[in-house]
């Protein structure tokens, strides 16, 4: 099964560079990337993971942290954002990665 990613940011802090990134290290690894092309909504990201059938969703946001931070975060492929035991196993399967093999 291919893995489908789609990522969004907001106007934060260098969010959408940020975003460009995350989006190059996906597509190099063999992962399809969804980018919005301009600053969107969170719940227009939860709508596109669905509606676009992606394992998860990105967002690039400080959310509610002051504006001079930035964060990362994930929503699972019901549109919601990442719970347990999800977030568990992603964060034990990112501790096991080799970062060498990572493009």
């Amino acid at each position: 099964e291919d893995l489908k990613v789609v990522i969004a940011y907001d106007c934060r802090n260098n969010s959408k560079e940020l975003a460009h990134i995350v989006a190059e290290v996906f597509s190099a690894n063999g992962i399809q990337v969804y980018l919005f092309s301009e600053l969107r909504p969170t719940p227009e990201l939860s709508f596109a993971v669905k509606f676009l059938n992606c394992h998860c969703g990105i967002v690039l946001t400080a959310s509610h942290n002051p504006p001079e931070y930035n964060g990362y975060k994930v929503y699972w492929q019901d549109g919601g954002q990442l719970v347990p035991p999800q977030d568990k196993e992603i964060v034990t399967e990112i501790n096991s990665l080799d970062y060498d093999e990572v493009k």
